[in-house]
């Protein structure tokens, strides 16, 4: 897997971003609302008045339901903001403790915790992070419990020579115990050419 997963229209719009057809509803209200009030029409009234109680539905539903896509995409935002700081026990406790570093997919074959254990203390020395823009993350599910996302980022390292951009890959699950940890981590692209495996 090179990219996220596409998430569906209804997800989309009513669980993860409801805010458009929330606002297109109380529009709708306003809307009918003037109308009722000109026109004396109680059944515009009553028109409105389901709007913004349909408004009122969506946003709570929104509120209540998590989707996997939202849990992949704060699991992730928390792990890059450890990353952020250098902090490396910020990092492994949103690890899975079987985690695994891909090189170019997630499906490529995976180098095990102790290997990706080692590329992230790096983030604590030389190549501690001086600063960091997500430019994108998107997330997408697989099933109930898991997720894929797509982060995309430009960031200025200690050793490199100004901002490198970079995409990668976080496969998301949920635990047995309902938390939700990162169990895979692939490296996509770097500096506009694809990944290579890191040299130790």
């Amino acid at each position: 897997m090179t990219s996220a997963p596409t998430t569906g229209l209804l997800t989309r719009f009513l669980l993860e971003n409801p805010w458009p057809l929330c606002i297109m509803l109380l529009l709708a209200a306003i809307v009918l609302a003037k109308f009722a009030l000109d026109r004396a029409d109680q059944r515009m009234l009553l028109g409105s008045l389901g709007c913004v109680l349909a408004s009122a539905a969506v946003f709570v539903t929104a509120w209540i339901v998590v989707t996997p896509g939202e849990h992949a995409r704060r699991v992730v935002r928390t792990f890059v903001d450890a990353a952020e700081a250098g902090d490396m026990q910020g990092m492994q406790a949103v690890l899975a403790p079987d985690a695994s570093l891909h090189i170019g997919a997630l499906t490529a074959p995976g180098m095990d915790r102790s290997e990706l254990d080692r590329a992230l203390s790096m983030l604590e020395g030389r190549h501690r992070i001086e600063s960091n823009t997500v430019t994108a993350l998107r997330a997408g599910p697989l099933s109930a419990d898991a997720a894929v996302a797509e982060l995309s980022c430009f960031t200025t390292t200690s050793s490199s020579f100004g901002p490198v951009q970079s995409t990668w890959l976080f496969r998301v699950e949920q635990t047995p115990q309902g938390t939700w940890n990162i169990r895979r981590i692939a490296g996509v692209s770097m500096a506009g050419r694809a990944a290579e495996r890191p040299p130790w």
